[in-house]
């Protein structure tokens, strides 16, 4: 009995005291202030890559055969006035191998991005999309990204061999000729129809080599050939062909040319530096050609340069030249070499100097 008692008591007692709480308003500390959380600036992924223009962020490297070569380089312009990093790039399919060209831009220059198609290890319907990783130091650090998708069909039945047309050592004035197979497997009635290049200055002749009834194997020689009229420079173009494949959608075929063109006369840009004023400069030109040629003059705008004739028809001159260096200022010109080679009547090369006061590059003191 004397136990009950004792529980009702407490029982009254803590009743009483939850009452009494709950009657109470709570009253904070004004004194009292949250601790101020300080957090440290991170690096934002921001939408301004978007300034980074590029003409088109997309490619469509169509219906090409295995085994053969199809590269893209997209390219942006930097828009800022400071430079942009590439720090990575990953791609989204192991049907493109990606690669960074240009590290750093520097503003208004222009980077680029090569995209690969592998057509080795591959085949049929593929896109990818790469995603360039991009940073820029002012006016913060920010970190962004640029994407650009590439697409194409690989066939498996259709094999280049050699994988790439390339017209790696033509020369301006002279006609240049390179050939490729087509081999196909699958259809005995399979045929090129035609082949035409995007390149006004390169031909094509197509000629059937081999056809196998029994084993479906048919084989075409494409010869292509550059014609002497293509600039000086590289160049890269396709051949596309016609087929009568019974897929609509897979009868063309598209194989990627390259080149580069070189010119008959060769000669280096001329870069002399700082020089003091009175400094005596006496140098030779070296001018190479692919063939014998002879040089019928040279001009210079600038009449501080000044040279010797050099007689003669060769592979190789050797032109001396002074330079007046009694002017102060910088030069910057080019200097005009006019040959009697029929194909390449001049060649063009820039020199350039600066020219200062012997105090100036001596550290000497006043003049």
């Amino acid at each position: 009995m004397k136990s009950r008692i004792l529980l009702g008591t407490v029982f009254s007692l803590s009743l009483a005291l939850c009452a009494t709480l709950a009657g109470q308003q709570f009253q904070p500390n004004p004194t009292f202030q949250y601790p101020q959380v300080v957090v440290p600036q991170t690096n934002v992924i921001s939408h301004w890559t978007q300034q980074l223009n590029g003409e088109n962020r997309g490619h469509d490297f169509g219906t090409v055969p295995s085994y053969s070569d199809h590269s893209h380089i997209f390219e942006f312009k930097n828009n800022f006035d400071y430079p942009v990093h590439l720090t990575g790039l990953r791609t989204s399919c192991s049907c493109t191998i990606s690669e960074i060209l240009t590290k750093t831009i520097g503003p208004g220059e222009i980077g680029k991005i090569k995209a690969t198609f592998d057509t080795k290890n591959h085949y049929g319907k593929k896109q990818a999309t790469v995603t360039i990783s991009v940073k820029r130091d002012q006016p913060y650090t920010e970190y962004g990204e640029v994407q650009f998708q590439v697409k194409g069909v690989i066939r498996r039945d259709v094999v280049l061999s050699p994988g790439t047309v390339c017209f790696e050592k033509a020369l301006v004035g002279k006609s240049s000729k390179k050939t490729v197979l087509v081999r196909y497997a699958g259809n005995p009635n399979w045929k090129i129809m035609s082949a035409k290049s995007t390149n006004p200055n390169i031909s094509i002749e197509t000629r059937e080599v081999a056809r196998d009834l029994q084993t479906q194997r048919i084989d075409y020689e494409l010869t292509l050939t550059l014609d002497g009229e293509q600039e000086i420079g590289p160049f890269v173009d396709q051949v596309l062909i016609s087929t009568n494949d019974l897929n609509q959608k897979n009868r063309n075929l598209a194989v990627n040319i390259h080149g580069k063109v070189h010119s008959v006369v060769k000669v280096a840009p001329v870069r002399l530096g700082v020089i003091e004023r009175g400094q005596k400069i006496k140098k030779n030109l070296v001018i190479k050609g692919e063939r014998p040629f002879g040089i019928e003059s040279v001009i210079c705008d600038d009449d501080r340069v000044s040279f010797e004739a050099a007689p003669g028809s060769k592979t190789l001159h050797v032109l001396k030249y002074k330079l007046d260096t009694t002017t102060v200022g910088k030069l910057s010109t080019r200097i005009k070499i006019m040959t009697d080679d029929p194909v390449q009547r001049e060649a063009m090369v820039p020199i350039d100097a600066q020219i200062v006061p012997a105090t100036f590059a001596g550290g000497n003191g006043p003049e």
